[in-house]
């Protein structure tokens, strides 16, 4: 396992490329730069969203828009991925085998994953309607616990059992 220090500011595409015995890695709270969100199992790119680095057992949150180039190269027995996002993030290349690896996504985004360019590529995409009922409405911030974002991308402080917009205005 790697942990990634906050002061680390610059990840190089194949930065990881033969660490195949490489199973855990998390970012340090505090970097700047990148971020292991929801425990994720990867190296995201908090300015662009985009997820540079992931192993065995990764799964993508739905936040993250973009998959860096040979994001998951350390993975070359990957059976599945699982996408949560009801957008696809846009991939080209991620060292991923997509005639035997499954693509496991929401329901409502099965035809977007079928037509996307990259994603479309996998022979076996299989759409989960349990992923969309069990996935959180709500992802705290690991740096900051009274920090929520909702599914919809808003965030909200909590504070004395009120919720707030992130400008300071109550919401009933």
């Amino acid at each position: 396992s790697i942990t990634i220090p906050n002061s680390v500011m610059g990840i190089e595409n194949r930065a990881f490329m033969g660490c195949s015995g490489l199973t855990s890695i998390r970012v340090e709270d505090g970097n700047t730069k990148y971020d292991s969100r929801e425990n994720c199992n990867a190296i995201i790119e908090i300015a662009t969203n985009t997820l540079i680095a992931g192993w065995q057992n990764t799964p993508i949150p739905n936040r993250v828009t973009s998959i860096g180039d040979y994001a998951f190269w350390c993975c070359p027995s990957l059976t599945s991925i699982t996408c949560l996002g009801t957008t696809p993030p846009e991939a080209n290349e991620l060292a991923a085998p997509t005639t035997t690896c499954t693509l496991i996504v929401p329901q409502s985004a099965y035809n977007a994953y079928v037509r996307h360019a990259y994603w479309g590529q996998f022979l076996n995409i299989v759409p989960s309607s349990e992923m969309e009922s069990s996935a959180p409405d709500i992802y705290i911030n690991p740096a900051n616990p009274a920090q929520k974002l909702l599914r919809n991308g808003q965030v909200y402080i909590l504070k004395d059992d009120k919720t707030y917009t992130i400008m300071g205005a109550q919401i009933q």
